[in-house]
């Protein structure tokens, strides 16, 4: 992992954190004991794995964030990747940057659905 992935890395964690905290005290509490899990993804070995330094992607699992259980963005240049980006599986140049993007966004919708309750 490279020193800015690892940077970005707490600044998810940091907003995980915060966006649970305002989750849970907003009195729903529903959530799942896997909540908050982040994985850092590598190539395999034969795809230079052991050389470089630089993760190739980042998954995270969240049950009460998200518009999915287990979500995951993966490094790709390859257009035809990136076209087949969804809501669960994004392919990205920043997989770490996007992640970070994205889980803003469920902080924001989360604001505004304890807004409007």
């Amino acid at each position: 992992m490279t020193p800015r992935q690892l940077e970005t890395l707490m600044e998810i964690r940091s907003v995980l954190r915060a966006a649970y905290a305002e989750y849970f005290s907003s009195g729903d509490g529903c959530t799942k004991s896997s909540d908050g899990y982040i994985g850092i993804k590598y190539p395999p070995h034969w795809h230079d794995g052991w050389e470089r330094d630089e993760a190739t992607g980042i998954e995270i699992y969240s049950y009460s964030l998200g518009p999915s259980r287990m979500h995951e963005w993966h490094k790709s240049d390859k257009p035809e990747e990136v076209a087949r980006s969804d809501y669960r599986f994004k392919y990205c140049a920043d997989p770490f940057a996007q992640a970070l993007a994205d889980v803003k966004e469920w902080q924001r919708e989360l604001r505004v659905d304890i807004a409007n309750d």
